[in-house]
C-alpha cells in the first residue's frame, strides 16, 4: 500500500474506535484527542519548499509551478519574508504576525511587493505570508513555500527559513548552472542538507537556457560531482531547468517550450516524493504513535471505571470526600509545588550559565586570535562580514549542541512534577489512577499554523529539544550579532594608522560588544528557562486538576449505578471490558 492507502486505512480505524468509545464511554476524556487526530490526518499537507541564493530564479520557479504570475521577480532581493502558498478557489492573503494575528488582504501582485526587502516595513513582527490560489499543482494538499535567499545578510530571516526546512516533505535547492555551489550553497548542504533534510532534496540547476547546448551535460556531470563529494550521497537528484521558460511555456500554453524548459520531470518527480517518500514513512508513524497514546490514556480511563465499579458504595463516598477535601488544599500545595520549582529552576540556571560562561570565554579567545592573525587589506569587509559571520556560528553550533541538554533538564522537572503530585494523591485516594502518570510526555515541533496540515500534536508543553530553543531563543538573540561589529570610529583612524596599529583598538571594541552580545544571550537564556518553569507548572496542575476532575465524575456515576443500576453496571463492565481487550490487542500489534 502507499502512504494514502495506509493513512485511510488508519483514519477508518480511528474513526470506527471513536464511535465505540463515543457510545461506551461518552464522557472520556479522549475523545476530544480523538477528533484532534482525524482532523490533522484529513487536514494533512504535502510541503515543498524552494531554497537557494538570491537571483536564482526560486520566484520565478514558483510562479512556474503555480502557472501564473504570482511572486514578484523584477526586484532584487525578491523574497523577504516566508511566502506559503495553499490551494483555494478565491485568491487572497493573510499577514501572519508573531503575535498570532492574522492581517487578510486582497491578493495581488503590487501587495506582494510590499512585502520584499525593499519594503519600509517592518518585518521583524511578521511571521510569514500565507498565499491562497487556485492552482491546479496545489489541488492535492500541497503547500509551496518560497523563501528567503540563503545568502541573505538578515541572519533572523535565514534562521526562520531553515526551520521550515525539517518539516519539509520535499526541498528543492534552487542552484545556477552558470556559477553552481557557492560557498552558502556548500554550506547549506552541510550544516542542514545532511543533518535535517536527508533524501527529500531535488537539486534544480537553473539558467540552463544561458549555456550551449552541449555544454549542458558536462555542468550537471560536474554539479552532481560536487553534492556528491560536499554531502557524501549517491546519484543525487539533479534537475536542469529554464524556469522562465517554464513559465512562458505555462503561461502561452506552449507545450514545445514546456518540454524543452525542464519543469514537467520537476514536477514529476516532486509528485513521486510527496507519494511514496521517507517522509510519508514518518508522517504514518507520527499519526500511529499519537493513536497509541491515545490508547494507553483510555486503557487508563477503562481500569480507573473498572477499579471504582468493584469498590463497595461507602468506599466510593469516602473517595469522593477524599479528592474535594484534596481540591480544598489545592492552594497549600502549589504554593509547596512553587517553592520546589523556584529551587530546580535555580539548579538549572546555574548550570546553564556555567556552560555560558565557558562559551563566552571560547568566543573571545578565537575573536582575538581572529584579529590577530588577520593580514588582509580589506578590514571593513573582516568587520562587517568575517567576524559577525564567524559570531554566528559560534552561537548556532552552541545552541545545537547544548539546546537537547537544556530541554532534557526541563523536560526531567516535568516528569518529577508528575510523578511527585500523582504520589501525592495516592496517599489520599486509594483507587488506582495509571493515567495520571501520563500528563503531557508527547512533544511537539514547531508549525506555521494549526490547520496548516503539519499535524500539530495537540497534548503536551514543550515543544522538541533544539528547534525549542532555535525558535524561541535564536530570533532574538542573533539580530545584535549584526550590529556588534560597527566601528566607524576605527574606519576614520585606517588611513593614517597601519593594520598592526589598529589591532589593539579593534579588539578593546570587539570585546565590548562580545560582553553586551553575552549579556542579551544570558538574558533570553534565564527568561527562556523562567518561562518554561512556570509553562510546566501552569500546565502540569491544570492537566492533573482536569484528570482528578474527570475522575470524581467517574466515581460519581459509580455511585449512581451502584445505587440505581445494578443491572446495567453490570453490562457495561461486559462492553468495557470488550473494548479494552480490542484495544490491548492493537497495541499488541503495533509492537509486534
Amino acid at each position: 500500500m502507499n502512504y494514502e492507502e495506509k493513512k485511510a486505512e488508519l483514519l477508518q480505524y480511528i474513526t470506527s474506535l471513536l464511535e465505540k468509545v463515543e457510545n461506551e464511554l461518552p464522557t472520556s476524556q479522549q475523545i476530544e484527542a480523538f477528533n484532534e487526530l482525524i482532523d490533522d490526518i484529513r487536514q494533512d499537507y504535502y510541503s515543498i519548499v524552494v531554497v537557494g541564493e538570491f537571483k536564482h530564479g526560486k520566484s520565478t520557479f514558483v510562479n512556474a509551478l503555480l502557472s501564473q504570475n504570482v511572486m514578484p521577480v523584477d526586484v532584487t532581493p525578491t523574497t523577504a519574508l516566508i511566502h506559503a502558498v495553499f490551494f483555494d478557489e478565491t485568491p487572497q492573503m493573510h499577514v501572519v504576525k508573531r503575535n498570532g494575528e492574522i492581517e487578510k488582504k486582497s491578493l495581488s501582485l503590487e501587495i506582494l511587493q510590499k512585502y520584499t526587502a525593499s519594503f519600509d516595513g517592518d518585518h521583524e513582527d511578521i511571521k510569514y505570508l500565507k498565499i491562497f490560489l487556485p492552482a491546479a499543482f496545489l489541488k492535492e494538499r500541497v503547500v509551496l513555500v518560497d523563501t528567503p535567499g540563503l545568502n541573505d545578510l538578515n541572519k533572523h530571516r535565514s534562521e526562520i527559513t531553515h526551520r521550515f526546512i525539517p518539516r519539509a516533505d520535499v526541498v528543492v535547492l534552487m542552484l545556477d548552472m552558470t556559477a553552481p555551489l557557492k560557498k552558502s550553497e556548500q554550506e547549506f548542504l552541510q550544516k542542514v542538507v545532511l543533518k535535517q533534510v536527508g533524501n527529500r532534496i531535488i537539486y534544480v540547476a537553473n539558467f540552463m537556457d544561458r549555456l550551449d547546448e552541449e555544454e549542458i551535460d558536462d555542468v550537471l556531470d560536474l554539479i552532481t560531482r560536487r553534492i556528491e563529494h560536499i554531502t557524501g550521497q549517491k546519484n543525487p537528484l539533479v534537475f536542469p531547468v529554464s524556469a522562465q521558460e517554464a513559465l512562458e511555456g505555462k503561461l502561452h500554453g506552449n507545450e514545445e517550450l514546456l518540454h524543452y524548459s525542464g519543469i514537467l520531470e520537476i514536477e514529476q518527480q516532486i509528485k513521486k516524493m510527496i507519494k511514496h517518500g521517507s517522509r510519508s514513512e514518518e508522517k504514518l508513524s507520527h499519526f500511529t504513535k499519537r493513536l497509541e497514546n491515545i490508547i494507553e490514556l483510555l486503557l487508563g480511563e477503562i481500569n480507573t471505571i473498572q477499579e471504582a465499579s468493584q469498590q463497595s458504595l461507602d468506599l466510593l463516598q469516602d473517595e469522593i470526600r477524599a479528592i474535594q477535601s484534596w481540591f480544598e488544599q489545592q492552594e497549600k500545595w502549589e504554593m509547596q509545588i512553587q517553592q520546589y520549582l523556584h529551587e530546580r529552576e535555580e539548579e538549572i540556571q546555574y548550570l546553564v550559565k556555567k556552560s555560558v560562561m565557558s562559551f563566552e570565554e571560547r568566543v573571545r579567545s578565537d575573536i582575538k586570535n581572529k584579529i590577530e592573525f588577520f593580514q588582509g587589506s580589506d578590514i571593513k569587509v573582516f568587520v562587517e562580514s568575517h567576524l559577525p559571520s564567524v559570531l554566528h556560528s559560534h552561537f548556532t553550533n552552541w545552541i545545537e549542541q547544548y539546546s537537547d541538554y537544556i530541554y532534557d533538564l526541563l523536560r526531567k522537572l516535568e516528569m518529577e512534577l508528575s510523578k511527585g503530585l500523582t504520589k501525592a494523591f495516592k496517599q489520599t485516594v486509594r483507587i488506582n489512577v495509571p493515567h495520571l502518570q501520563k500528563i503531557n510526555y508527547e512533544a511537539n515541533v514547531p508549525s506555521m499554523s494549526i490547520h496548516t496540515g503539519n499535524a500539530s500534536v495537540k497534548a503536551g508543553l514543550l515543544v522538541g529539544g533544539a528547534s525549542t530553543i532555535a525558535l524561541l531563543m535564536g530570533a532574538s538573540f542573533i539580530v545584535p550579532i549584526l550590529g556588534a561589529a560597527g566601528f566607524p570610529l576605527i574606519y576614520r583612524k585606517i588611513a593614517d594608522q597601519q593594520l598592526e596599529n589598529i589591532k589593539p583598538e579593534l579588539i578593546f571594541h570587539m570585546d565590548q560588544n562580545i560582553t553586551n552580545l553575552f549579556d542579551d544571550f544570558k538574558w533570553h537564556l534565564e527568561c527562556f528557562i523562567s518561562q518554561a518553569v512556570k509553562e510546566i507548572k501552569d500546565y502540569t496542575l491544570k492537566e492533573f486538576h482536569r484528570l482528578l476532575q474527570y475522575m470524581e465524575t467517574i466515581i460519581k456515576e459509580q455511585i449512581t449505578n451502584k445505587q440505581e443500576k445494578a443491572t446495567s453496571t453490570l453490562m457495561q463492565q461486559t462492553t468495557l471490558e470488550q473494548l479494552k481487550n480490542e484495544l490491548q490487542a492493537y497495541l499488541h500489534q503495533l509492537h509486534t
